[in-house]
């Protein structure tokens, strides 16, 4: 990613997790390198790209590319690093005392109660805190049907969810992209 402006760069790497959502394994190895990049708006959103097309994989690959983002200096890539990694452990049933999910909500609630942090990451946190919970963990994010055909619907609601960066009710859109997981 090549562009001058921070606003082209963010949006073109959370791009590359749409184009990935097929593929999600792929995508933590597409974004390592622009994981470890100088420019935070660069690692904000690989973080999300990795959200975006691992969304409910609990994968090990894309955890480990999150965990070293969760404690970076830079609040906004915490902020995304927690949303990624509520949006790859969605319906996670691993939520033994030392599981990855739960550990995952107890870090989500240190972050929340922690007076020195900043007000970024914990608002990051309230919001994948609602991911992890969406539904009454009865739903995930999917942007493929089970054809594996892409669902326009999720796909524009992720993105624009994605760019809420710019004004917080932009955060309801992702409700386009839940999916039940149980019907009656």
């Amino acid at each position: 990613v090549s562009a001058v402006s921070t606003g082209v760069r963010r949006p073109a790497v959370i791009a590359i997790g749409f184009v990935l959502a097929a593929n999600p394994n792929q995508c933590p190895k597409v974004v390592k390198l622009l994981a470890e990049s100088y420019n935070p708006h660069v690692r904000y959103g690989s973080a999300m790209a990795v959200g975006v097309a691992c969304t409910g994989s609990a994968s090990k690959e894309a955890l480990e590319l999150l965990a070293p983002m969760l404690a970076d200096p830079v609040d906004y890539v915490r902020q995304g690093a927690l949303l990624a990694t509520s949006m790859v452990l969605m319906q996670c049933s691993d939520h033994r005392e030392e599981g990855r999910a739960a550990e995952h909500r107890k870090h989500l609630q240190k972050v929340v109660a922690d007076k020195h942090e900043d007000t970024m990451t914990k608002f990051g946190a309230i919001v994948a805190t609602g991911l992890l919970d969406a539904g009454g963990r009865n739903v995930s994010i999917s942007l493929l049907s089970k054809s594996s055909s892409r669902v326009m619907s999720s796909i524009v609601g992720v993105g624009v969810f994605t760019h809420f960066w710019f004004w917080h009710p932009l955060l309801l859109f992702v409700s386009l992209a839940f999916h039940p997981l149980l019907l009656f």
